[in-house]
């Protein structure tokens, strides 16, 4: 009966687990802001809502702004797409790629499928996000819900878990420790790569000649800390529009900027802060947090290091032989 509650439990759960972790991660983050807010407001239900609105707001003010521009852009991208001769441009960049006509007809047959394989790339992100904002604020809200209920009750949770703990104290120390190496690494690297990203776009930007540069430079960093989105959907975008104003030569140099520094940054040197700050090794780190990020989505950035982290202690204190005196210390001492 008990193992078939924690089933249909965790079936009810599945469709919301990752807002209802969102929700704690979130609570986990902002709960030192919480507790200084409430040694002054004095009214733990009123300082979590104040939490939870400021949160709110700041994520919704930006969504309001910048949403309607992405969308803008994406279906203007889908139209640059759908008329878009690639051939012709390829034909003006590489001449001589198409002195053969065996070779040019290659070339041609291939442009056209990327063309419309881009298209219906974008057209089907475009109707994804459309169908599925009543899936998203739905889940939204689950994560807030979750946030509020959490901040203010964080200390009973985390007595509660404790107490159901089969680990012995000096074992819930080094969790706890892990925890806060893993997300603080994780986190703080996230809004370090972001900002460093958002600077290298900008440079880019400036070499380029982009107009707007400075603009541009401040969106890349705001989408930068963003995991997932990244800077890559303003500096795309910019190159497209290099391309299309004529200036290839810059459009170009924009896009292998783009991939071999601005990416190499989120790619390298997020991992290696991560492993710095988590006192972990690198590969297990890159390990997690892409099968994280398979698994879980945009959670299993941290998720992912963490479960392998707690695998790791584990493993460890088996290999020092102590796992019968963390694990079954309970149970003896009930004998």
């Amino acid at each position: 009966i008990v193992v078939l509650l924690f089933v249909l439990a965790f079936l009810v759960l599945r469709p919301i687990l990752i807002s209802v972790l969102a929700g704690f991660l979130l609570a986990y983050i902002l709960f030192p802001v919480f507790k200084k807010l409430d040694s002054k407001v004095k009214h733990e239900n009123l300082t979590a809502f104040i939490v939870v609105l400021v949160v709110l707001l700041l994520i919704l003010m930006p969504l309001m702004i910048f949403l309607p521009i992405l969308t803008r852009q994406m279906i203007n991208a889908y139209l640059y797409f759908q008329q878009i001769d690639l051939s012709s441009i390829l034909h003006n960049l590489f001449p001589s790629l198409f002195e053969s006509a065996s070779v040019a007809a290659d070339i041609n047959s291939i442009a056209s499928t990327f063309s419309s394989k881009i298209s219906a790339i974008l057209f089907s992100t475009i109707q994804n996000i459309a169908s599925n904002l009543p899936s998203i604020l739905l889940q939204m809200s689950i994560v807030l819900f979750t946030f509020f209920f959490a901040l203010r009750d964080f200390e009973k949770l985390k007595e509660y878990f404790i107490s159901i703990s089969p680990f012995e104290k000096e074992y819930h120390a080094k969790f706890n420790d892990k925890f806060q190496q893993i997300t603080n690494s994780v986190i703080y690297s996230q809004i370090l790569a972001g900002i460093a990203q958002g600077i290298a776009c900008g440079l880019g930007y400036f070499m380029f000649g982009v107009e707007g540069a400075l603009l541009l430079t401040v969106l890349s960093i705001f989408f930068g800390i963003i995991p997932i989105i990244g800077p890559w959907i303003v500096w795309v975008p910019v190159d497209l529009h290099l391309f299309l104003t004529g200036n290839s030569i810059e459009g170009i140099g924009l896009l292998i900027y783009g991939v071999f520094v601005v990416s190499w940054i989120d790619n390298i040197l997020k991992p290696m802060m991560v492993s710095k700050m988590a006192k972990m090794n690198s590969g297990i780190v890159i390990i997690g947090m892409v099968g994280g990020l398979f698994t879980f989505g945009i959670m299993g950035l941290i998720l992912g290091p963490l479960i392998l982290a707690y695998l790791l202690l584990i493993v460890e204190s088996y290999r020092e032989r102590r796992i019968k005196s963390i694990i079954l210390h309970e149970l003896e001492q009930a004998k």
